[in-house]
């Protein structure tokens, strides 16, 4: 309801009024619960996957998206693109030891604190970039589709639904190298 407060993990409040809403959504919470070390197919590269889950509608929505480093990065750099200049410090990029498990959950709480951060700025909260990141966008088209009646078989949802099971089916669902070969 209208002022209702949504208590953040760091202990603060949003109030559902200034949530970012596109009709009945309202996000509410970003929660990144893990990271992975994951390894390239094609190159034998080994890099980090977070895994960061969102709460929308009083609770009713939860999804979650798997984003690199280089993610948060360009999601940083589309918004200053926008014009956003008050924001909050990404972490800086690191090139040795980033596989330590100490680091990669340091980085991990400090790229949720990033968000935590957007999270508490309105306009950022509802801009393009940040709903893309989150997989709100996807998200929101994907109930449109439903409430049309035909099936779902974007990526984002066929991944979140768990009927994703090849890496094949998902990159031809998706056009996505990354995720087709790495969000198994």
């Amino acid at each position: 309801s209208i002022g209702e407060q949504h208590q953040l993990k760091d202990g603060s409040n949003i109030s559902s009024a200034s949530s970012a809403s596109s009709g009945a959504f309202k996000l509410e919470s970003i929660v990144i619960s893990k990271v992975t070390v994951k390894s390239s197919h094609k190159s034998e590269k080994r890099f980090a996957v977070f895994e960061v889950n969102i709460e929308a509608s009083a609770g009713s929505l939860r999804w979650p998206v798997h984003r690199r480093y280089s993610s948060f990065a360009t999601l940083h750099q589309n918004l200053r693109t926008e014009g956003y200049q008050q924001l909050p410090t990404l972490p800086d990029k690191r090139i040795m030891g980033n596989f330590d498990p100490q680091f990669l959950e340091q980085r991990r709480d400090q790229l949720e604190g990033y968000l935590q951060e957007l999270l508490r700025m309105p306009r950022v909260r509802a801009s393009s970039p940040f709903l893309g990141f989150i997989g709100a966008v996807q998200f929101a088209a994907e109930a449109a589709t439903e409430q049309e009646g035909e099936p779902l078989t974007s990526f984002p949802y066929t991944f979140r639904s768990g009927r994703y099971s090849k890496r094949t089916s998902a990159k031809a669902a998706s056009g996505d190298d990354y995720c087709a070969t790495n969000c198994v």
